[in-house]
């Protein structure tokens, strides 16, 4: 037997957590421990912490955006985002579960797109009464309307309902 073979019993974990955890940071699945608990904890929080200003970003950008392109796909890889880093739970202490999050970013997203469509109308609304014809404030909704339609497959179908609905 090899002069390493207990070494994962340092790890605080079964040896096939340990091959799980340096599975997930190196992408490749290996039968044996070739990682020091330090390398797997500094790989581990390099990937989190790279995650996480993606997320940060993404959490920004869907806050702040009127751009339904950015919206849509921000929010989009904001969940991708999330659900990356919940293999990484046994092995990171998150502050909060983040597959809780991630699900509650998911069960929230109606809402969420409820009050985007709400935000960009309203500031669509206030940009077309500032155009001096009825004529020009019209075409400023309508154009509104056009450019959201190419989100409809994108969003919930009570959301696109609800838009509709200030179409009229």
């Amino acid at each position: 037997m090899g002069l390493f073979n207990g070494m994962y019993k340092n790890y605080g974990f079964p040896k096939d957590k340990v091959l799980e955890w340096q599975s997930l940071v190196t992408g490749t699945r290996i039968n044996n421990v070739r990682m020091t608990k330090q390398q797997l904890v500094s790989a581990t929080e390099m990937i989190v912490d790279s995650h996480r200003k993606i997320i940060a970003d993404c959490v920004r950008l869907v806050n702040e955006t009127l751009t339904p392109s950015v919206f849509f796909d921000r929010y989009d890889l904001l969940i991708e985002e999330m659900y990356a880093l919940i293999p990484f739970e046994p092995f990171y202490n998150f502050s909060q579960s983040i597959k809780e999050q991630a699900i509650d970013l998911q069960e929230k997203r109606e809402q969420n797109e409820k009050a985007f469509i709400n935000k960009i109308y309203l500031s669509t609304v206030e940009a077309a009464k500032s155009l001096k014809t009825e004529k020009g404030r019209q075409a400023r909704i309508d154009k509104f309307f056009d450019i959201m339609l190419a989100y409809k497959n994108r969003m919930h179908i009570n959301n696109w309902e609800y838009l509709c609905t200030l179409k009229q």
